[in-house]
């Protein structure tokens, strides 16, 4: 993962990120938010519609470090992640940037433009609790996991309540997993330099969002009504639909999930529309979006890490 020279003095990897990043059909976020320009909105409509052939590009991507100048471009990604949570998201991005030295954005080499891929960092809940928008945030958290998962909410409320900190790991759903492993060790590396350096809290618990899919509810034209084989086989379809697990946008979301204190989920189809997967062997498959949210403890981040690094190697 190439990056500024910092980095490289630092001991990172210092690689670029050569591979063949293949263009889908992005998954469909646009709403309206109250912050939001009429002009972001076209721009995220342009970068998340379309019907795009399936063609591979060889495209080098490198981490950068955040910079002032990203602030649209990781603003976007958040408002994409943030979903019906009723935040100031530009109050948010501008407390990231503020982290000098914490998080890396990912960007193509030599791209003129600078636009921002994906973005990798965290932001210290504590060291800026009286800030609004993580006011709202770990509000929004709460009467998410209240109305989802109630069971959850003392935990949740405890854990939001002690020192801890939110980590985006956002990217286009189009950009290939393997750019996790060097933004995850530079971040790593980020932390334990921020430590040192008292500019970061010694946090007990990491809050991160994830995105990800299971097939909708909808029952469509299936009937009980219905008589014979293809009855049969639709029903088998509608139980293995309802007994799918939430299949995540980024594949090191789930080594997280599976290292969790406590998680829940939550539908965003009403801001989404559906989403379309080819990964299933019955057709046309409708997918309901979710957010799951996710709480580790902070001494698990090193192992996590080393598990993303197995699984991308």
């Amino acid at each position: 993962m190439a990056s500024k020279s910092k980095r490289g003095a630092e001991g990172s990897s210092g690689k670029q990120l050569s591979s063949k990043r293949k263009q889908v059909e992005i998954e469909e976020e646009s709403s309206s938010f109250s912050e939001e320009s009429d002009s972001e909105q076209s721009k995220l409509s342009e970068e998340d519609d379309g019907d795009v052939e399936n063609e591979e590009i060889n495209v080098d991507f490198e981490g950068q470090d955040i910079v002032k100048e990203d602030f649209h471009g990781i603003k976007l990604l958040l408002q994409r992640l943030l979903l019906t949570i009723s935040v100031n998201i530009s109050e948010l991005v501008d407390i990231i940037i503020s982290q000098s030295g914490i998080g890396s954005t990912l960007k193509v080499v030599d791209d003129e433009d600078g636009t921002v891929y994906g973005v990798t960092t965290i932001v210290d809940f504590y060291k800026n609790k009286g800030k609004e928008s993580i006011k709202a945030l770990c509000e929004s958290l709460r009467e998410k996991c209240k109305q989802s998962s109630p069971s959850h909410l003392p935990k949740l409320t405890s854990c939001l309540e002690s020192s801890v900190c939110f980590l985006l790991n956002e990217r286009f759903i189009n950009i290939p997993g393997d750019v996790a492993t060097p933004m995850f060790c530079a971040l790593r590396n980020e932390i334990e330099e921020a430590k040192k350096k008292g500019e970061l809290s010694k946090f007990d618990y990491i809050v991160l969002m994830t995105k990800g899919v299971k097939p909708s509810d909808t029952k469509g034209s299936s009937s009980h009504e219905n008589r014979g084989p293809s009855s049969s086989k639709k029903k088998k379809k509608a139980k293995r639909r309802e007994d799918a697990q939430i299949e995540f946008t980024n594949q090191e979301d789930e080594i997280f999930f599976k290292n969790a204190t406590l998680s829940f989920s939550y539908c965003v189809t009403k801001a989404t529309g559906f989403a379309i997967s080819g990964e299933w062997d019955f057709d046309d498959v409708s997918m309901d979006t979710y957010r799951t949210v996710v709480i580790v403890q902070s001494s698990k981040l090193d192992s996590i890490i080393d598990e993303i690094q197995k699984i991308q190697s």
